[in-house]
């Protein structure tokens, strides 16, 4: 009889800890950022676009997606974002691409990572091989020399 109260008391409490985690789960605000590729229609103009997924139960306002700069002060926004802020509703997309016209600009050398934040000030970061890609043909564009004593 005490080994059957001590097994239910134990399941009891493991239930109640993991209901607990998950309820303090379904209330955080969760985005995911993913750099990817984008082509031109013609499918001729590689560029660079931004997707925030929001992950959350619950709907959730994007107010800024930008790629941060390795001094992490100073950001590039798109140009052509005129949907932001944007409410995202549960499991539901955005994509903010930013103008072919970027990899000339000395600035995009610097880019670390991009970055969605949201009206209640929860931030997301991203990094990934797209965007390294994406850089490579930067400097390879701006005919810039890499570390290894290489032009790219």
């Amino acid at each position: 009889m005490d080994v059957a109260v001590m097994i239910c008391a134990i399941v009891g409490a493991t239930l109640g800890i993991w209901n607990f985690i998950l309820r303090h789960w379904e209330g955080l605000v969760r985005l995911k950022v993913i750099p990817q590729h984008y082509y031109s229609v013609q499918g001729k103009t590689r560029g660079l676009a931004v997707r925030v997924i929001n992950l959350s139960t619950f709907a959730v306002t994007v107010s800024a997606v930008s790629l941060v700069l390795s001094d992490s002060t100073k950001a590039l926004h798109s140009l052509l974002d005129t949907q932001l802020p944007k409410r995202l509703e549960p499991r539901q997309a955005l994509d903010v691409v930013y103008p072919h016209q970027l990899i000339g600009d000395p600035n995009v050398l610097t880019v670390t990572r991009a970055r969605a934040e949201t009206a209640c000030g929860t931030i997301a970061y991203a990094t990934g091989r797209i965007l390294k890609e994406y850089l490579e043909l930067a400097r390879e564009h701006q005919g810039v020399v890499s570390a290894t004593g290489g032009q790219h």
